[in-house]
Order: structure tokens, then C-alpha cells, then sequence
């Protein structure tokens, strides 16, 4: 169904480069980032992580945040998506983590909690990727 079917001709001869759309692509992003970061700045969050393959065998790390507003509505958004190595220390997922959040400017302080699918790549058997994490937040409350 159109919505103005009179319009439809006009819209149809609109050519778009590639160019041009790539950079609206570009725009679009840019301002779902700045929405995110500003949603952030309000709200104290948790960070889930799940690492994976794909089908090319390259490790990869999902990561999702979520938080209740002030008007206690749930935010949950999936933030970003890392190729990783193929073999994944913790210490790099670590750090991967840790230069997400600078890029995305959130606010350690409002930091409360990180949860993990208990993969053995993240949690391991003595140094847990929710330990490493508790050691700069200032609440340490983890769930695996």
C-alpha cells in the first residue's frame, strides 16, 4: 500500500549514488550513537557479552547494554559487535570491553553489572572476565 500514490513517480526517478547513501548510512549511525551515548549518561546500566564464531571461524563479541530510565522504562540495545582473534584470551576481551565503553563515552561510575554466557573463552576457570570487570566498576554485582 503507498502512501501518497500520486508521489509515486517522483520518489521513483530520485537516483541516489552510492556515495550518497553510504554517507546518510554514516549520518544514521552517527546518530544512533550520540542517542545511545546521551540515553546512557542518564541511567545506571549492565553489560551483557557473548562471544561466538561465525561461519568463518572468526571469534566475535556481542555486546549488549541495558538499564531502567528515570521514568522506569527498560533500555536494553545491542551495542556492538567485535571480531575478535581466533583464539581469545580474557585479557582480550578485556580490553575490547574496556575500548568500547571509552569510545562510547559511558560513565564507569553508573556501571552496575556484567553478565556472561559463562562461555569458558570469557569466564575461564580462576580469572573471570566479571572479576576483571568488578576491579574498575565501583559496584561489583555479577551474575554469570
Amino acid at each position: 500500500t503507498a502512501y501518497c500514490p500520486e508521489k509515486k513517480f517522483l520518489f521513483e526517478t530520485i537516483s541516489l549514488s552510492p556515495r550518497t547513501v553510504t554517507r546518510r548510512v554514516v549520518e544514521m549511525s552517527a546518530d544512533v550513537k550520540n542517542q545511545l551515548t546521551n540515553a546512557l549518561c542518564e541511567l545506571h546500566f549492565t553489560i551483557a557479552v557473548d562471544e561466538s564464531t561465525d561461519l568463518n571461524d572468526t571469534a566475535q563479541l556481542a555486546v549488549f547494554v541495558r538499564g531502567v530510565t528515570s521514568a522506569f522504562q527498560i533500555f536494553e540495545e545491542f551495542i556492538l559487535l567485535i571480531p575478535m582473534e581466533v583464539t581469545v584470551p580474557r585479557a582480550d576481551i578485556f580490553q575490547a570491553l574496556l575500548k568500547m565503553i571509552s569510545e562510547m563515552k559511558f560513565d564507569f561510575s553508573k556501571l552496575i553489572g556484567v553478565t556472561t554466557d559463562g562461555a569458558p573463552a570469557i569466564e575461564g576457570q580462576k580469572k573471570r572476565l566479571s572479576c576483571t570487570t568488578a576491579s574498575i566498576y565501583r559496584k561489583p554485582w555479577n551474575h554469570t
